[in-house]
């Protein structure tokens, strides 16, 4: 069928990629808890302006309950908080935190 053909593909497309070393984009968060919406907008901006991300890879979620950034990324996560470190002042050592499962990003504001 086509479903399987299409999948099939995929997967193929997928393995000749890690074979030649092309990384896949992981989906990484930046949790912000307890930040304003406009707060969440300017890391938000700051994220997209890293390299290695862009206008399509990140996306911002801001509710009572979540304060957080998506970001997709092929690069470790310790670079992308690096390279927020140099985007915005927002994000310092001293109040930003990485996951012990190296997927998330903390920044207490």
């Amino acid at each position: 069928t086509t479903l399987n053909s299409a999948d099939t593909l995929k997967k193929k497309g997928e393995q000749i990629g890690g074979m030649l070393g092309i990384k896949k984009r992981a989906a990484l968060t930046i949790k912000v808890p307890g930040a304003t919406r406009a707060q969440i907008k300017e890391l938000w901006a700051a994220a997209k302006s890293c390299p290695g991300v862009g206008e399509k890879n990140a996306e911002y979620n801001w509710d009572e309950t979540d304060q957080s950034i998506t970001v997709k990324y092929k690069d470790p996560i310790n670079k992308l908080l690096q390279e927020l470190e140099k985007a915005t002042p927002k994000v310092t050592d001293a109040n930003s935190t990485l996951s012990s499962d190296g997927a998330t990003i903390t920044v207490k504001l």
